[in-house]
């Protein structure tokens, strides 16, 4: 048995082994919490087991629209309290929640409220995050992932948020805070710090290992578009989440949000490329030329454009999108009747990433479906399909290596000088 054979075996080992091993990876830096609703801005965690779990708070919070107010000042504008999400109603406005729960000291975590925040806890400024200001020139932007800890003597964390947005065309809810003890809560941190560092480490190597691959055969651009894809992507997994490529890099607000968009369309036509390597002759030259076309439209609108605009055409972008993916795919069903090891690897893969990408569309309109957990899987089956990608290249390097170096038949005194 030859080793381009042999390597259709390593194949199918290898794969369900770099599914195992993604899954595991998820599973294990995940966090464990519990959903619990407010009522009119309260959460009452007193009868919660604490040993048990943490509990993400969610649901509608006590807010003044159009003011920004100190922790004492909230109570003297009693009139002017509303219930619900504070974000839908005012582009800047001061919001409390009120967490009832056992007295002792507890761990808390969440992204900072919209795109500018000041937070107290118990009448203490514990975080500036931006500027939040009653007018766009008076805020600068700023998000980020805190972890803090609280006392509660007489069984209440009260959290008092100043907030502003004048960034984004959709604000983030002022309630998604979770709570816990402080070792339960620094272990979901770690976690979320340590699996967005394993998907940085994972595109870097993957981006350093086909560089490699397109030096030692050029002909081969399947490695090179992938190489840039993988750059791309860790670039996108380092300014989302923890955030830890914008904190590396000290980047403004502006600059890593409008980076973190570029990168969609600039993995779209990379993506695109490498298929177009792949599978020679399935996607058309008007197809490639249009994608094209509105990817690099796009990435002007992501550099040039207000960022509250980009915010609102990312949707119609994202629709574009689905519709190439499912161009895509129908040229691939239409076309490949017997596809080569490499090309099916890279199918099994996709069908990997959108199964993920619809169970979490479906997830976030409250239908559940297989894994039956509160997690989002996209991240994970993004990261198998770049596995999978990675795994049908090599495959396919190793073939034309092979096709290349096959001895010629005519013997050697026949052969042209």
């Amino acid at each position: 048995m030859n080793l381009l054979n042999n390597k259709k075996y390593i194949l199918a080992i290898l794969l369900p082994v770099i599914a195992v091993a993604c899954a595991w990876i998820w599973s294990g830096t995940g966090a464990q919490y519990t959903h619990i609703m407010s009522e009119s801005g309260t959460w009452d965690l007193r009868m919660k087991d604490f040993g048990a779990g943490s509990y993400d708070l969610v649901g509608e919070v006590e807010y003044i629209p159009n003011a920004l107010l100190k922790p004492e000042e909230f109570s003297a504008w009693e009139s002017e309290i509303k219930i619900g999400m504070p974000q839908e109603a005012a582009s800047f406005s001061t919001s409390r929640i009120r967490i009832l729960v056992p007295p002792g000291a507890y761990g808390l975590m969440g992204y900072s409220s919209d795109y500018a925040s000041l937070v107290y806890i118990n009448s203490i400024l514990i975080e500036n995050v931006g500027m939040p200001g009653s007018a766009a020139d008076t805020s600068s932007p700023g998000t980020e992932l805190l972890f803090y800890t609280a006392e509660a003597p007489n069984g209440v964390i009260e959290i008092v948020q100043q907030a502003s947005n004048y960034v984004y065309r959709e604000g983030d809810s002022h309630a998604n805070i979770i709570v816990g003890t402080p070792e339960a809560i620094r272990g979901i941190y770690a976690k979320q710090v340590t699996l967005a560092s394993v998907v940085l480490g994972c595109f870097f190597a993957l981006a350093l290992a086909h560089l490699v691959l397109y030096f030692l055969l050029r002909s081969y651009k399947a490695n090179l578009w992938f190489m840039l894809f993988c750059l791309t992507w860790f670039m996108r997994a380092g300014l989302t989440g923890p955030k830890i490529l914008s904190m590396l890099l000290q980047l403004d607000w502006y600059a890593a949000f409008r980076l973190e968009y570029l990168t969609v369309p600039f993995g779209t036509l990379l993506m695109c490329m490498t298929l177009h390597a792949l599978f020679p002759g399935v996607l058309q030259k008007w197809f490639r030329q249009a994608l094209l076309a509105v990817c690099g439209g796009f990435a002007c609108v992501c550099v040039f454009t207000d960022t509250v605009l980009l915010s609102e055409l990312m949707r119609y972008f994202y629709i574009i999108i689905f519709l190439a993916t499912a161009y895509i795919v129908v040229r691939l069903c239409v076309k490949l009747r017997k596809p080569k090891a490499e090309q099916l690897t890279v199918l099994v893969g996709a069908g990997i990433f959108l199964y993920g990408a619809l169970r979490d569309i479906l997830y976030f309109s409250d239908i559940l479906i297989f894994p039956l957990t509160e997690r989002t899987l996209a991240e994970v089956a993004l990261l198998i399909f770049v596995f999978f990608q990675m795994a049908a290249m090599f495959h396919g390097t190793m073939r034309e290596v092979a096709a290349k170096e096959k001895p010629s038949k005519e013997p050697p005194w026949k052969k042209k000088s």
